[in-house]
């Protein structure tokens, strides 16, 4: 469903950029796509959920490195791009806190 999403996603979203607006508001996917690899691995209870959301907003505004300079790929990949790559450090995260205290 990621690997889905992510290709569809690089389409979908470049058919919004224009030269006026590189990263439109109204693409959305990313974020959807990004979230659901930050719930990669994690129990499917609301709880861990709810983490998995705040987490992933909190980095997806941090943006730590690479993921903000993978905005400045092409078109829809870099739409895309940083949305995985802060999903990938939310899944992380989120996983080794559920491995080392709730084992």
């Amino acid at each position: 469903m990621i690997v889905v999403g992510v290709l569809l996603g690089v389409w979908a979203t470049g058919t919004l950029v224009s030269e006026a607006d590189e990263d439109p508001g109204k693409a959305v996917w990313d974020e959807f796509v990004g979230l659901w690899v930050t719930c990669l691995l994690l129990p499917k209870e609301l709880g861990w959920l709810a983490a998995a959301f705040v987490c992933f907003r909190i980095l997806d505004v941090l943006k730590p490195w690479p993921a903000r300079r993978l905005e400045s790929l092409h078109g829809g990949l870099g739409i895309m791009a940083d949305d995985l790559m802060v999903g990938i450090y939310g899944a992380i995260l989120l996983n080794a806190v559920r491995l080392v205290f709730f084992p």
